[in-house]
């Protein structure tokens, strides 16, 4: 009898353990954290992926900024941030095709200069080792004057500070992958050449870098 209840306890023990460790970074903190992702070495990329009928190609912008917060024992149930960039920094590698992406016919960056994805919630969570975690995250992303729910397959790699990690900047840091599809038609846009040479689904995806200390603006 007093075996099987040291048993129990023993049990449920483990679980509470496992429960928590799994909201998070198997690691003990102070709680919540900022990290600011402002790299003057232009680190951080996003990236979009274009493949219709009879074109593909890919768009890339090295002007991201924004943050993300959270408590890395519990990043399941404190994580929020946002991230942005200016729809006038993408480039394909054809300057009249940037020139029409910025017009009116597509994304309108007079109008709408910004793309901005906010986290709403982490919807599942997943421990790769210690300090790296996979998520699905459910955002708000904003393009064209028009916001949609999207989900995002994100991975959370935490470096604490050390003398290695202060080589390439200081504070503890992140590195954050996401990639999730978005459908232009969802953000009212609309023209004759999408599934010819522009594809309605388009994959997204980013890679950034962030550190606790506000760099200087």
């Amino acid at each position: 009898m007093i075996m099987n209840i040291w048993i129990q306890r023993s049990i449920l023990l483990l679980l509470l353990v496992c429960s928590t460790f799994g909201q998070g970074f198997k690691m003990r903190s102070d709680g919540k954290e900022t990290f600011y992702f402002k790299d003057e070495l232009n680190r951080n990329q996003a990236s979009f992926l274009s493949e219709a009928s009879f074109e593909s190609f890919r768009g890339i912008s090295n002007d991201v900024w924004g943050y993300v917060s959270f408590d890395p024992e519990d990043i399941k149930g404190t994580l929020d941030g946002e991230i942005s960039l200016s729809v006038n920094s993408i480039k394909t590698g054809i300057d009249g095709r940037d020139k029409n992406l910025q017009s009116v016919s597509w994304l309108n960056s007079e109008k709408y200069p910004l793309i901005v994805f906010r986290i709403a919630k982490v919807e599942t969570i997943t421990p790769v080792d210690d300090y790296t975690l996979k998520l699905s995250i459910l955002g708000e992303f904003s393009l064209h004057g028009k916001t949609k729910l999207i989900y995002a397959k994100t991975t959370i790699k935490y470096l604490k500070e050390s003398e290695m990690t202060k080589l390439r900047a200081d504070g503890n840091l992140i590195d954050v992958k996401t990639e999730f599809d978005i459908k232009l038609s969802d953000f009212g846009i609309s023209h004759i050449m999408i599934g010819k040479r522009v594809s309605d689904i388009i994959k997204v995806s980013a890679t950034l870098f962030g550190s606790n200390v506000k760099a200087d603006s």
